[in-house]
């Protein structure tokens, strides 16, 4: 469940408080919610 946290732009998967590590982006890319 997402719970009104942003999704990437890339994946479409929640982005974490602590930050989201981006499976398309094979982990390389950390993106930070806000």
């Amino acid at each position: 469940c997402a719970a009104g946290r942003p999704r990437c732009f890339l994946c479409g998967l929640p982005i974490n408080p602590d930050g989201h590590v981006c499976p398309r982006a094979n982990g390389h890319t950390v993106l930070e919610a806000g």
